[in-house]
């Protein structure tokens, strides 16, 4: 019999790109580009974004520290709901819409400011026999209000709060989508997160030197201003242009049992998309079993297997004992199942402390015997302590750069490889 052999085939850098680029897989690579690099081009300036209004190192601790918390705390909420009513691609989007309209109301809550240094002939000696009581915030010309300084805290607390209370789900849905996309390749996963940050690294080192050459600053309430003073307008507007393209990216997700006919996208949209990705693409996909088939009957000259019969598909051998002797696929009991299915035993096994199948005392009894375990709480708090430290980087490096007098794109090249690690 003459061995049949196949011809290896070398492809380039430019073919092997090309040709195995999985789909789904890059439109998660562009989502957590876009969102990361959106949240990298203003959350870490936000702290010295607060400082310029006035506030001090506990209110800019608590504005920052209070979102992860409400994450926490409002992320497995949004999961069980779109369990529930399996709207997760309508919930992704809510949650990065959320994003962009709460981080944008953020923008608009100043304190009103009382003096300007300088103005008008104004000396530290005016300001100090004025009656009220006020806060001049370091390098800045613009003295407020201690009370409406607090009247904008707790503002912007409130917006934090609610805020991140619908856009929680965003990330945690994206992850989902990706780990259900690689399948049982899960070591792969880190390969996806690490375009969020590149993402984060790009934003936040341009976004650092357009601050830096920025000379101009259109909504300062006084005539002068500090050579240190900076309009973060381009932060907010450059978080709102990436965070929308990851919403459209975040639109083509496909989620596990989400009805694909159904889309969010007005009819015109989707028919305006869907031509050009058969210009781009070709008229139809083609599933990668059939073009392997076919590619093996074209080198090797071997046939597909033959579809079966109506006949093989009904005939089933049966035993003496009137049973089929074929193993039925859809039915997988287990020992465990074996065992409690039994009705010998039933009186023997001790009855379980919860219901298994109870949503939810059942779940989180099951999570708290496991978390009751010396591993996994020796996990939680190492993952806990490293959390408190990038908390404290996170919130106040910037704010002691700033005081030592070091440039925003400095700044940024200190976020990036704090985002790299």
């Amino acid at each position: 019999m003459e061995k049949l052999t196949s011809k290896t085939y070398r492809r380039d850098v430019i073919d092997n790109f090309f040709t195995y680029v999985n789909k789904d897989l890059l439109i998660c690579k562009l989502f957590y580009f876009f969102f990361f690099a959106a949240f990298g081009s203003l959350y870490p300036l936000l702290a010295i974004y607060f400082k310029q209004l006035g506030m001090n190192a506990t209110q800019s601790g608590i504005l920052i520290g209070f979102r992860p918390f409400i994450e926490f705390c409002s992320a497995p909420f949004w999961g069980g709901v779109a369990d529930r009513w399996r709207k997760w691609r309508f919930l992704q989007l809510m949650s990065l819409g959320s994003w962009v309209v709460f981080t944008l109301a953020m923008a608009f809550v100043k304190p009103p400011h009382v003096f300007c240094f300088g103005e008008n002939n104004v000396t530290e000696t005016d300001i100090i026999n004025y009656e009220r009581d006020l806060i001049k915030p370091a390098y800045s010309t613009v003295y407020y209000e201690r009370e409406a300084v607090r009247d904008a805290f707790f503002a912007l607390l409130l917006i934090i709060v609610i805020g991140e209370f619908f856009s929680a789900p965003a990330i945690t849905f994206a992850d989902t989508v990706t780990l259900s996309y690689l399948g049982d390749d899960t070591d792969n996963y880190g390969r996806q997160r690490m375009f969020g940050s590149l993402g984060w690294g790009l934003s936040m080192f341009f976004v650092s030197i357009a601050l830096d050459s920025s000379t101009v600053f259109p909504g300062h309430p006084c005539e002068t201003q500090h050579k240190r003073e900076k309009d973060y307008i381009l932060c907010f507007a450059v978080f709102s242009v990436l965070m929308s393209c990851a919403a459209i990216t975040a639109s083509q997700f496909k989620f596990a049992g989400q009805d694909e006919s159904v889309s969010c996208w007005p009819s015109p949209f989707v028919k305006a998309k869907n031509k050009v990705m058969e210009i781009v693409f070709g008229e139809k996909s083609i599933e990668k079993e059939k073009l392997v088939d076919e590619d093996d009957e074209f080198r090797f000259g071997l046939p597909k297997d033959p579809e079966p019969t109506a006949s093989d598909t009904k005939e089933q051998k049966v035993g003496e004992n009137g049973k089929p002797l074929q193993i039925s696929l859809e039915n997988k009991p287990d020992m465990v199942s074996d065992v409690t299915n039994t009705t010998g035993n039933s009186t023997k096994t001790k009855p379980l402390p919860f219901d298994p199948d109870d949503p939810f005392l059942g779940r989180w009894t099951a999570v708290l015997k496991i978390l009751a375990q010396m591993k996994f709480v020796s996990v939680l708090f190492v993952v806990w302590f490293m959390g408190f430290g990038i908390g404290l980087i996170f919130t106040f490096l910037f704010w002691h750069l700033q005081v030592n007098n070091i440039i925003l794109s400095l700044k940024g090249k200190a976020s990036d490889s704090k985002s790299q690690k």
